[in-house]
């Protein structure tokens, strides 16, 4: 297979086959079940629902389904519809948020509030993450709705088929490392003793037995926003990380980032005490970002510019609030991470996505027969369900 050529991400995609050849159909996102299109019924709001849930769609007459939105005729319907929906959910995101924002206002007037953990930096970080970034990267989408053109059409449908394979991986065990750290944290929380004086990064080392605190960083947190925070962080970006490597090189990464960022820390801020374990999740960034520009002939310079913006933002998060953020840490993850990524071949890459191509078919071929089976024995009961028999597999 040509690592250029404008379908690579297509073959990865596991497409149903069509059941019913005569009438609009489609799937739903981590659904094999086949379902009718009835054009009649749609509205404005119906249209926006389906465009955010469809994966793939079928015309009458075609023999199978194709990904929805890489067809010249959808297009125009897509920019349309991807706009309200951008909309909509900004106005959602935000309406919820300002019940969040005035109960922490209400929270930080009080005198009581430090007791919690809550300080002025943290309203900064929450600020910065959940209003700044959702926002930024809600006008990036805009920008590149607006900017699609017939021209580049090929170039953003295999974009699109890039984005729909990143949603076909769901790894449970993505949820591994922030589980046991926020599971150490709730004992960090009610411990009489000083897990942080114990666990974090104190400077300078006394002795060679201070060295464990290098790895044990990341177990312990300055409050409930920063390990909130590192937690979301760290399991988007694993889930992201298993999409290209296996979840042993995810370890290996993740630590030999958190020792490059405790020694960045140690080296160029001697003083002080670091805790958190964002220096391994920014590595894990570093590392994607590495095979990102590595493997540039067949992953989408798109994603590799959202990756840099994520980057962008994360170095600006550090240098607008650097009394309270390590910024070494930070620095040496990411230099970890970038390098690791670079010494991952394309070969072991390539292997990693045939694998999970395997498993994705061989799960939807157990789940196929599953539901064929059940359809079977309703059957029996002398009920015709000829129609609803899920679409099997090509």
């Amino acid at each position: 297979m040509d690592r250029t050529e404008r379908n690579f991400w297509g073959h990865y995609l596991t497409r149903p086959s069509k059941h019913d050849k005569e009438s609009y159909s489609y799937i739903r996102y981590n659904d094999l079940n086949e379902q009718e299109l009835v054009l009649e019924d749609l509205d404005e709001k119906s249209v926006d629902d389906l465009v955010t849930d469809i994966q793939y769609l079928s015309t009458p007459g075609e023999d199978g389904y194709h990904l929805f939105g890489t067809m010249s005729s959808e297009l125009s319907l897509l920019k349309k519809s991807l706009k309200r929906v951008i909309r909509k959910s900004l106005f959602r995101v935000y309406s919820k948020q300002i019940f969040f924002w005035a109960y922490l206002g209400i929270q930080l007037m009080d005198n009581t509030s430090h007791e919690f953990g809550i300080y002025t930096t943290d309203v900064q970080l929450l600020l910065i993450a959940l209003i700044l970034i959702p926002l930024l990267n809600a006008l990036i989408s805009l920008i590149e709705i607006r900017k699609i053109k017939l021209e580049d059409i090929s170039r953003r449908f295999e974009y699109r088929r890039f984005k729909n394979w990143l949603r076909q991986g769901e790894y449970i065990s993505h949820f591994y490392l922030p589980l046991v750290i926020g599971i150490f944290y709730c004992w960090q929380y009610g411990s009489g003793d000083n897990p942080i004086e114990l666990f974090g990064l104190t400077k300078p080392f006394e002795d060679l037995s201070s060295y464990y605190k290098l790895f044990t960083v990341v177990l312990v947190h300055a409050n409930f926003p920063h390990v909130i925070l590192n937690l979301i962080l760290l399991s988007l970006l694993s889930n992201l990380f298993l999409r290209f490597a296996s979840y042993k090189r995810l370890l290996v990464v993740f630590f030999t980032a958190v020792l490059v960022s405790s020694l960045f820390s140690v080296l160029l801020i001697p003083s002080g005490t670091s805790v958190g374990a964002s220096g391994g999740s920014i590595g894990l960034l570093g590392f994607v970002l590495a095979i990102s520009i590595k493997s540039r002939t067949f992953i989408p310079q798109k994603f590799t510019l959202r990756l840099l913006f994520y980057t962008g933002i994360a170095a600006t998060l550090g240098f607008s609030t650097w009394e309270a953020i390590d910024n070494a840490a930070h620095l040496g993850g990411m230099v970890a991470g970038i390098i690791l990524g670079f010494l991952y071949s394309e070969k072991l890459l390539l292997k990693k996505l045939d694998k999970d191509y395997q498993e994705e078919l061989e799960k939807n071929k157990n789940r196929l027969a599953s539901l064929t089976e059940k359809f079977e024995d309703m059957a029996q009961k002398e009920s015709d369900f000829s129609k609803d028999t899920p679409p099997a597999l090509r």
